[in-house]
């Protein structure tokens, strides 16, 4: 397959995960970053289609599709299995995400691209295993409803937009967005987006200042929820602290721009700053850059093994930003909350609510920064964002704030017992039935369909929303068969009583 290679090495893999692994290439051949999900929107109408199911599109491109229930299974209850379309991209080089198609790598036991993209097991594997489920022959089930939904990365879009009526006749929905295959998911975070906008005042650059870029790269990055308590380090802060650094010393240096990151959800892998110096300092600046960013990312060696640091000449920008804009946006960068800020008052071990500073870019006449929270509780989340709104108030930032509320039910529910049952006749132990660091769907399905009891499954990704994100292939079959013997359990459980 185009754009597919494999390495040698372990185990032959089983007709099941190898049959997903080919549906999940076939999603890899079409581009389908958020915000442009019409060519796999389309495709997986097509697929349907193919396998003899009715498909439809809604106006969000969602796609909903009625599987009709197995002869003597009509009077069983309707069950949703539920997975988003759109991938977070996170690119190396030239990788172009609306055109280019990601390389995937077969290495043994793991698949990963080539360095250059994202993988998009988040959540294509999901959907990639509601694919080859609807293709066999021998599932025995009752009533289903796929539902592939499109925006989840950005305040999962799709869900909330998803009109109501699709859900009514619902009574337990499976969502594939999980990315432990040992865990049962009966609980996410709410999330907030903030976007944070300050208005640049400039001034022209002075005929005796040199151009200079300053470059931090190579970082982990990484899923701001899953791996927010990882320590990794955060590029846009990394630079700013270090702009701070240097600005208080006494240099005389003007910013034209800062950029980095590539979204709120994603912790930042590199970040750029174009600046303005005085030629007699230039020198002198340059080494003490080098200097105090090896003394401000010392803490990170351990984990951030590929950082990159690069300052030097660069074609000195036209007009740089006033003292006070400097100011206002170095301080804010530096003084919101990133990373932890609370433990799990439900889940022991778990973070209870976190912070992300995903995303600089500066405009013509504003600079606009984006941050994603994650709280399991009104009330933590209500002190992060009140942190975040003064901070951004004392520096002259306007906020705007969206997202969805937390998702909790009673995890003692036939969905979940079912679920259980399943993985410890697969794996001969119990499976962890928790809450999710992140935000997930089911926030938006509990809240239009209450009645519903909901589970999320996924398999063993790695690394979500970065160019090293990896996914183990054998734990491809274990979500099918808990996919599968899910539903034949709750069948069973109703049938017999």
């Amino acid at each position: 397959m185009e754009g597919y290679r494999s390495r040698a090495g372990g185990r032959p893999r089983s007709e099941i995960s190898e049959g997903i692994l080919q549906e999940f290439l076939a999603l890899c051949k079409i581009p389908h970053q958020t915000g442009h999900e019409q060519a796999v929107s389309d495709y997986l109408c097509q697929r349907l289609r193919r396998l003899g199911y009715d498909a439809r599109q809604d106006e969000s491109l969602n796609v909903i599709a009625e599987i009709p229930p197995c002869e003597g299974l009509e009077s069983m209850p309707m069950i949703a299995l539920q997975a988003h379309m759109d991938m977070v991209v996170a690119v190396s080089g030239r990788f172009d995400p609306e055109h280019d198609s990601v390389h995937a790598v077969v290495e043994g036991n793991v698949l990963h691209t080539d360095g250059s993209s994202s993988l998009g097991a988040d959540n294509g594997v999901g959907i990639a295993a509601l694919l080859y489920t609807m293709g066999r022959s021998d599932v025995r089930h009752g009533p289903l409803k796929l539902i592939f939904t499109s925006g989840e990365e950005v305040g999962l879009r799709g869900a909330r937009l998803l009109s109501s009526g699709v859900l009514e006749d619902v009574r337990y929905l499976i969502n594939l967005d999980g990315f432990h295959s040992d865990r049962a998911i009966v609980g996410c975070m709410g999330g907030k987006r903030e976007t944070f906008r300050h208005p640049i005042t400039s001034h022209v650059v002075p005929a005796d200042c040199a151009g200079v870029r300053i470059d931090v790269s190579g970082l982990t990055g990484g899923h701001s929820g899953e791996d927010i308590s990882l320590g990794r380090g955060n590029a846009i802060r990394l630079l700013a602290e270090l702009l701070v650094t240097m600005w208080k010393k006494g240099y005389h240096m003007g910013i034209g721009r800062i950029d980095g990151g590539t979204g709120a959800n994603v912790i930042p892998r590199s970040c750029t700053a174009c600046l303005a110096v005085r030629r007699s300092e230039l020198g002198q600046f340059l080494r003490g850059c080098e200097t105090e960013f090896a003394r401000l990312s010392a803490a990170l060696r351990g984990v951030e093994k590929t950082m990159r640091f690069e300052a030097g000449a660069f074609p000195a920008p036209r007009t740089v930003w006033t003292e006070q804009t400097i100011r206002d946006v170095l301080e804010t960068i530096r003084d919101e909350r990133d990373g932890v800020y609370a433990m799990s008052r439900q889940a022991e071990g778990c973070v209870g609510g976190s912070s992300n500073l995903g995303f600089i870019r500066t405009g013509e006449d504003v600079v606009e920064i984006h941050s994603m929270v994650r709280c399991e509780s009104d009330d933590v989340e209500g002190e992060l964002l009140r942190q975040h709104e003064s901070t951004a108030a004392e520096h002259g930032f306007s906020v705007d704030v969206t997202g969805y509320r937390a998702w909790h039910q009673d995890a003692d529910n036939p969905l979940t017992r079912a679920v259980q049952e399943v993985y410890m006749e697969i794996k001969n132990r119990p499976i962890t039935v928790t809450i999710a660091p992140v935000g997930l769907e089911p926030a938006y399905f509990h809240e239009k369909a209450p009645w519903m009891r909901i589970v999320t499954l996924g398999v063993d990704i790695q690394d979500a929303h970065s160019t090293t994100e990896r996914v183990k292939i054998d734990s491809m079959e274990t979500l099918y068969r808990l996919i599968v013997g899910a539903v034949e359990k709750i069948q069973c459980s109703l049938s017999n009583t």
